[in-house]
């Protein structure tokens, strides 16, 4: 899911965003979006994985957060959840960072969403 490449300077494997220099494998956690960066100089993004759900056969919950150059604060929450071969998204999102992110309601819409599914 990132977009990692030699870096010309070491040869060991680097992010491509100018701000994240950690190595490749880094994706645990807390990361930078580069892809969307890439995609779109203007905006900055960070996503955050807030892990995965024990309901049915699995939910997972993660979190964007995208700051343009012109002062947009977005923050979204999504997760996917899985009953037998129904599969049901679920995206919130609203003006601001992830401080204002309520993060256990929406896993527990998640959980509640999943159950009912089946």
């Amino acid at each position: 899911m990132t977009n990692c490449q030699p870096c010309p300077k070491t040869s060991r494997s680097q992010c491509r965003s100018t701000r994240c220099r950690k190595p490749a494998g880094h994706l645990s956690g807390r990361y930078r979006f580069s892809r969307c960066e890439k995609a779109s100089p203007d905006v900055e993004a960070e996503s955050r994985d807030y892990g995965k759900l024990k309901v049915e056969e699995g939910a997972h919950v993660r979190g964007l957060h995208t700051e343009t150059s012109w002062g947009a604060n977005d923050v979204d929450l999504l997760s996917v959840g899985r009953d037998g071969r129904t599969v049901t998204v679920l995206q919130w999102g609203q003006m601001g960072d992830f401080k204002g992110a309520p993060v256990t309601a929406f896993k527990k819409t998640t959980t509640t969403a999943v159950n009912k599914l089946y």
